[in-house]
């Protein structure tokens, strides 16, 4: 694989990745998988181009992923928490660590971590 190989699969990766956070958070793939279907704070329907969806890289995207991880219960009905301190972002529940991604590994940075983070989460809740 040459360069542009490599950064066309991370581009995709990322892309299939933002889009499984969009539909936790309630948007719907339209019958074109460029677009998602979101219902606005007005209860109208907006369509969300996939190119528009920035979870990776704008933190008020990514913060309103973690708040709707905090409004979900677990199995138990107990709130998950979302710690992110500067080295860390961990999502607990009922006191156990449910994942983790810490800073500085692998080149990760604060936002990557979160990000990270709840993609597992979101991962591990699908399956």
């Amino acid at each position: 694989m040459n360069t542009s190989d490599i950064d066309r699969y991370e581009a995709t990766k990322k892309r299939n990745v933002n889009i499984l956070i969009a539909q936790f958070m309630g948007m719907t793939i339209q019958g074109n998988p460029t677009l998602l279907l979101r219902v606005d704070d007005n209860w109208r329907d907006e369509i969300v181009p996939v190119s528009a969806l920035d979870y990776d890289t704008d933190w008020n995207s990514l913060m309103g992923v973690v708040d709707e991880i905090e409004s979900t219960l677990d199995a138990d009905g107990y709130r998950y928490i979302v710690e992110i301190s500067n080295t860390l972002c961990i999502i607990w529940s009922d006191g156990d660590c449910v994942t983790s991604q810490m800073r500085g590994h692998e080149g990760l940075t604060k936002i990557d971590a979160v990000y990270a983070a709840v993609v597992e989460f979101i991962k591990a809740e699908k399956a």
